[in-house]
């Protein structure tokens, strides 16, 4: 939940999925970058981010 306050703080939208995020392509970098903040005030450390593309064919 951090995550996504940090994103919608800053306008991003952002879906929610097990363990992690969707959001457009072109705001991955915030999106890491709010993981990040996120791990840091939570637990207080930096946890790792694995970025996975989904690719979506149109039916």
């Amino acid at each position: 939940m951090a995550t996504l306050r940090i994103l919608f703080e800053q306008g991003i939208p952002a879906l929610p999925m097990h363990e992690g995020l969707l959001v457009a392509v072109s705001k991955k970098a915030a999106a890491r970058r709010a993981m990040a903040r996120a791990a840091v005030e939570i637990v207080g450390v930096s946890l790792p981010i694995v970025r996975k593309d989904l690719l979506f064919q149109a039916a």
